[in-house]
């Protein structure tokens, strides 16, 4: 309180230059900037329907607010399969306390975490329990309206209190398979009773076409996969926990813009929430895109880390292939990089880290496919330049086929 005094105290001088909605404004920023350092951020369900086979406000304003605070606000928007323009059955993929799945029943299940809610659509919520409101609208104007007036000024409202959990996320994707590490770190004591780690997998900016103007809208984290509640069971100041999982994307038709769009994997989050089950407060949350996840804390995000699995910061390549880095790359001079061993069959034994090879007849066929078919990529036309012209021909097969035969290889 007493820095709130003061910072009102100093901006009396400029009151007269300032309008006082300005003032509060930046007054609001301050307080906001320095929450986002102490790693509090501020959750909206978002229950789509209603009118909203038409009116994309609530999206937009949405989207407005986490544009302006990306790392304080968190969303997740839980489309009605009868109101809203999801009109597909097979919009979410519920798995329940005991592990069994179900299609298009996360809207339902997270309303019955706030009994007595109004069934109005639109209709959102702030940090659980924490303040409610329904209303919705069609063009740019009504969006402002609902930012301005609404989203905007409830978010600030929340943002600056202390938090009793911390959460950090890793991970990585695999192909259609997304893996997960959500880590939990307890701040401050609070007892474990009835408090959970919600994870939702959302589609960011999943693309809806709207009829009420007729044009395409990027939904804001679209409830796709709610991997289901873990039981908290830290109590301890400074003890941390870490729940693990994975979801394979696609397994079953979704619906977009048409019924065969698939979910588009770059746009893939993870959301944790920290919630006591008893009554849908919230205390926590955090999402981050699967591509931004750094599995080896290289500090080079997956997507752009040539090595997902081995720490590499400088990315180290010698050979410049599509192999990976030096730091996994089989094949690339810095490693275990062997001439002649065309066909690749290295390995080793137990713990011995001297690999052991053979370079035979094998290697040799190997070498003849890669001339017929003038293949100029991988280990094993780098390995099958004998005669080191860099450039791999008839000449280099006659070379290794003398290097077995007089057993120089």
């Amino acid at each position: 309180m007493k820095k709130i005094f003061l910072l009102l105290l100093i901006s009396l001088p400029f009151s007269q230059r300032l309008d006082q909605a300005d003032l509060l404004y930046n007054d609001m920023k301050t307080i906001v900037e320095s929450s986002s350092r102490a790693g509090q951020r501020v959750f909206w369900d978002y229950f789509g329907g209603e009118t909203c086979t038409y009116c994309p406000a609530v999206d937009m304003a949405l989207d407005q607010l986490m544009e302006d605070y990306p790392d304080d606000v968190v969303t997740i928007m839980w489309a009605d399969p009868y109101w809203s323009p999801f009109g597909d059955a097979d919009l979410c993929t519920y798995v329940d306390e005991n592990g069994e799945s179900s299609i298009g029943t996360c809207h339902d299940i997270r309303e019955d975490y706030y009994p007595g809610m109004s069934t109005s659509r639109p209709h959102y919520r702030l940090q659980g329990n924490a303040w409610q409101g329904t209303g919705g609208g069609i063009s740019s104007s009504d969006s402002a309206s609902l930012y301005d007036n609404t989203f905007h000024p409830q978010t600030l409202s929340e943002m600056g209190g202390d938090i009793p959990y911390e959460i950090s996320m890793n991970g990585y994707r695999d192909s259609l398979t997304i893996h997960y590490e959500v880590t939990l770190t307890m701040d401050a004591y609070r007892p474990a009773d009835d408090m959970v780690v919600e994870i939702v997998i959302v589609e960011d900016k999943a693309p809806i076409l709207y009829t009420g103007d007729g044009l395409v809208h990027g939904v804001r984290n679209l409830a796709r996969h709610w991997m289901g509640n873990e039981e908290i069971t830290i109590e301890e100041e400074g003890e941390s926990e870490t729940f693990t999982g994975e979801m394979v994307m696609m397994d079953h038709v979704l619906w977009t813009i048409s019924e065969d769009e698939p979910w588009n994997p770059d746009s893939m989050q993870v959301v944790a929430i920290v919630t006591d089950i008893s009554n849908g407060d919230i205390y926590q949350s955090m999402q981050q895109n699967v591509n931004e996840f750094d599995f080896d804390n290289d500090g080079v995000v997956n997507a752009d880390d040539n090595c997902v699995f081995d720490s590499n910061p400088n990315q180290e390549d010698v050979d410049g292939d599509a192999n990976g880095g030096d730091a996994c790359d089989p094949c690339d001079n810095a490693n275990i990089f062997v001439y002649g061993n065309v066909y690749g069959d290295y390995w080793n034994y137990g713990d011995n880290d001297d690999l052991s090879y053979n370079v035979d007849v094998f290697d040799v066929l190997r070498l003849a496919e890669i001339v017929e078919s003038n293949t100029m990529e991988g280990c094993g036309y780098e390995a099958g330049d004998l005669t080191f012209e860099g450039d791999v021909n008839t000449f280099d097969i006659y070379a290794l086929v003398g290097f077995i035969m007089d057993g120089s290889i």
